[in-house]
Parts: C-alpha cells; structure tokens; sequence
C-alpha cells in the first residue's frame, strides 16, 4: 500500500477564508477544514493582529 503523503493532502482539504491573509498567524495555520466552512461559513474566522496576544498565544503552545 503507498503511503499518502499527510502535509500535501492537507493543503487540498483545508481552505483560508479571506481574512486569515490579514493575520499574524497566517504563515503558521493551515486554514480550517473545508467542510467547516461548507457547512457553518467563515464567518467566525477573525484574524489576530494583536502582537501582544499573538506573543502570549505562541508561548502558551
């Protein structure tokens, strides 16, 4: 059995709404699923652009 390459089938399977081009986190995220968003919309997606919170976020992880 081949073995699915998992990093290249995520980027057919997730999407970026149009506002994760204005946050801070866009070159780390690879989007939410895009049956989410099919389903519910992208809506909620905000983006952070807080350097602030964006700090605190990163160190939390």
């Amino acid at each position: 059995m081949a073995r699915r390459r998992w990093s290249a089938a995520r980027g057919q399977i997730k999407t970026k709404p149009a506002a994760c081009g204005a946050c801070l986190l866009d070159p780390l995220c690879e989007g939410p699923w895009q049956e989410y968003v099919a389903h519910f919309g992208a809506g909620e997606f905000q983006p952070l652009t807080d350097h602030v919170l964006v700090n605190q976020f990163i160190e939390a992880i």
